[in-house]
């Protein structure tokens, strides 16, 4: 079967952000492997930006982590669902949550198998459970979503915050991944966010100026619109 036209000039070392016309504009995606840091206002479009990649990532057969920090398993997947992305049939399987959000409210639900960890604060768990997961996909491809580092540096120290990603970072692109990191924007001293981009592989920013979106890319000299919808992050 012949190639689609956009994807001729999709470089290889680019991954599917899950919206065709982001993937146009930027040469295939996210970079791969690598880590993407998507900075913007508490809202539903950073979380429509993950829910997009990982959703694109069981389409493909690939292996999905999802770190849990903000809400449940059980709410991504319901909010996965309002976007027409149906996550359910893949967890535990290609799709693994791990969840540090409802152990934490004491709200773990017992029928599910998520890897559950005590909670943001246990940051030895949460690298050990990742380093599970790396070896399940057995160096294929994969996808990791931290949601979000805001409540990761909520309750540990800032310092620590960065040591750890840096170690998991290098880990996970060892195993060809790339990683999604949420962060809130105006709850973080700058030093911190510095940091973040000085260990991360390319940065997304979002912002609302006025009644729009606008979504920026390392890269791309001007901002996209975009506004979210029944199907999730739409181009407009």
């Amino acid at each position: 079967m012949p190639m689609p036209k956009e994807q001729s000039y999709f470089r290889k070392d680019r991954i599917s952000t899950g919206v065709r016309e982001l993937d146009v504009v930027l040469e295939g995606g996210y970079v791969n492997p690598g880590a993407v840091l998507v900075l913007g206002p508490s809202g539903q479009e950073k979380f429509a930006f993950a829910l997009h990649f990982a959703f694109a990532g069981l389409q493909a057969g690939e292996k999905v982590a999802y770190v849990a920090l903000d809400m449940s398993p059980h709410e991504v997947e319901q909010k996965a669902s309002q976007f027409g992305m149906n996550l359910r049939p893949h967890v535990n399987d290609r799709l693994i949550f791990i969840d540090a959000y409802s152990q934490k409210l004491g709200s773990s639900e017992s029928n599910r198998k998520d890897m559950k960890i005590p909670g943001p604060e246990s940051l030895n768990d949460l690298s050990l459970a990742l380093n599970e997961i790396m070896d399940q996909a057995a160096g294929a491809r994969m996808r990791v979503v931290f949601h979000s580092l805001s409540t990761l540096s909520i309750y540990n120290p800032a310092d620590s915050v960065i040591k750890f990603l840096q170690v998991i970072h290098g880990r996970l692109k060892n195993a060809s991944a790339t990683t999604l990191w949420l962060i809130d924007e105006g709850m973080h001293e700058k030093k911190f966010i510095t940091s973040l981009e000085s260990i991360s592989d390319q940065k997304v920013v979002l912002s609302n100026p006025g009644s729009s979106h606008q979504v920026q890319f390392d890269g791309v000299p001007i901002p996209i619109s975009i506004t979210t919808g029944g199907a999730g992050i739409e181009v407009i």
